[in-house]
């Protein structure tokens, strides 16, 4: 239907100001999303972001270090002290290892299953203790790429990651829990 919605208070109806400041983390997101392609420069300015607190700045440093060669930031990733930093490093690192099993075609390489096996060791060193809930939703995420790219692992360490993981859920808000 089509309604007409008509005021009729005496209260001041002047739009809002628009609200200002910000400037710098726009300038700084634009930043990293000029290096979302391949650039020597792009891991020294993308990767101390990865741990940002806003997730649009931590989403464009994420996808300009997954631009850049994983050979020169791999083993970084998989190494990184920050749990911050280090839970957005392994999304990257398991986005752009592992290919997508409805994509994969007979001539691509077949599973990278010692990558499969670092990813879920650095994943399952990740504490959850140490991360927000934005963290933790970055670490399930990880969790779940590596597994459905790079296949089930051997059940010893499918054992490890229930022990880890099944006692922390259900979560505490429903992001975690869709997860």
């Amino acid at each position: 239907g089509f309604y007409r919605v008509t005021y009729t208070g005496g209260e001041n109806t002047a739009p809002a100001a628009a609200p200002t400041g910000g400037e710098a983390e726009r300038a700084q997101r634009s930043a990293l999303e000029a290096k979302h392609q391949a650039d020597e420069g792009a891991l020294k300015l993308a990767w101390p972001k990865l741990g940002d607190p806003d997730r649009f700045t931590r989403w464009a440093a994420r996808v300009a270090v997954e631009h850049q060669p994983a050979s020169t930031w791999a083993n970084q990733a998989l190494t990184e002290s920050d749990p911050a930093k280090q839970v957005e490093a392994l999304l990257a690192l398991t986005r752009i290892t592992g290919i997508d099993p409805l994509h994969r075609k007979p001539e691509h390489p077949p599973v990278d299953t010692e990558m499969r096996a670092r990813l879920l060791a650095a994943l399952e060193k990740c504490d959850w203790t140490a991360l927000n809930d934005e963290q933790r939703i970055s670490l399930v995420r990880a969790l779940q790429i590596t597994l459905h790219r790079f296949g089930r692992p051997d059940e010893a360490t499918v054992q490890r990651l229930v022990a880890k993981f099944d006692p922390v859920f259900p979560a505490a808000t429903p992001e975690l829990n869709r997860l």
